[in-house]
């Protein structure tokens, strides 16, 4: 992965795939840390939704705050729609968006409220 020279990340943020987390990025002042998350054997953690980001982004990072209060940062996979064609046309003028496993989507402005009345119920 080629991060840009400069990046400024206020909180960590965890990329995912398939539920498992794969490694975060966090930094300050410009500075940007990459660190390996390892992949524990009979991780089964699940990813509740996907947040549709961009680059600079400030909306984002409100909506990836709301985000982890209520699912938790690693059942959120965190997708940049940046350099994507597809997603730029899907998602493009509508970020961040939020989509849960469903299928179901909710583009900002949205609540905690609003994305939990969205997520299944759990027994």
């Amino acid at each position: 992965m080629i991060l840009p020279p400069k990046i400024s990340v206020r909180k960590p943020l965890i990329l995912t795939l398939r539920g498992v987390q794969i490694f975060t990025i966090a930094g300050q002042s410009g500075e940007a840390v990459l660190s390996e998350v390892s992949q524990m054997p009979g991780n089964k953690a699940r990813v509740a939704c996907t947040l549709y980001t961009g680059a600079g982004c400030h909306l984002c990072d409100l909506a990836r705050d709301i985000l982890d209060d209520v699912v938790g940062a690693a059942a959120c996979e965190v997708v940049s729609i940046t350099g994507n064609d597809q997603l730029t046309r899907l998602y493009g003028v509508r970020i961040p968006v939020v989509k849960l496993t469903s299928g179901e989507e909710k583009g900002w402005p949205f609540t905690a409220g609003q994305i939990r009345k969205m997520l299944p119920v759990s027994s």
